[in-house]
């Protein structure tokens, strides 16, 4: 008889202590999934700055460009389709910023009476920082992500994630042109 209830009493600690695990598990698999979406937001929010400082930009000179304004307006459009949820598409936003931005740069060189319009230097130093932005931005999303995938593929976690699907990372590319934003003053 006491055994019996002995067993029971380890069946019923087991069960509780089993029965708390599942549930911090879950609560750290979900802690760690709005880390993802968090950091998912903040970079949206810095391609969006850049896309303003852009807009300005973009909206000054479209009497001097047809091709800024063309690439302007396949930016707006991109962007109001995209996905909210989904990095690639801010990737390919981000990447088509960054041609802009050089479109930009080289209408400058080329019409110096732009600089007239607007300070050139402030435009290049402020993408220089935009594009930091990002791509800081960038890691800090694509470490989230690795945590979480990591968390959910790990035992005994996965045990406990089987509805969770890994989020996608948001390829960093480290841009060519972004240091070229920066003016020399030679």
């Amino acid at each position: 008889m006491v055994i019996g209830i002995i067993v029971v009493v380890v069946i019923v600690v087991i069960v509780v202590f089993l029965g708390i695990w599942i549930i911090s598990a879950k609560n750290r698999i979900m802690t760690e999934e709005q880390n993802v979406f968090t950091e998912l937001n903040n970079a949206k929010l810095v391609v969006d700055r850049r896309f303003k400082n852009i807009e300005a930009t973009a909206n000054l000179m479209k009497s001097h460009n047809v091709q800024i304004t063309s690439a302007y307006e396949k930016v707006v459009a991109m962007r109001s389709g995209a996905n909210q949820s989904n990095p690639e598409d801010y990737a390919a936003i981000d990447k088509e910023l960054q041609n802009v931005a050089k479109s930009i740069n080289i209408n400058v060189e080329r019409y110096p009476e732009l600089g007239k319009l607007f300070d050139v230097d402030k435009f290049q130093v402020s993408m220089a920082q935009h594009d930091r932005d990002v791509e800081s931005a960038k890691k800090l999303y694509n470490h989230e992500v690795e945590q979480f995938n990591t968390l959910i593929l790990t035992i005994p976690y996965s045990l406990v994630a089987k509805n969770k699907s890994q989020h996608v990372y948001w390829e960093v590319v480290d841009s060519q042109v972004k240091d070229d934003y920066i003016p020399t003053f030679d």
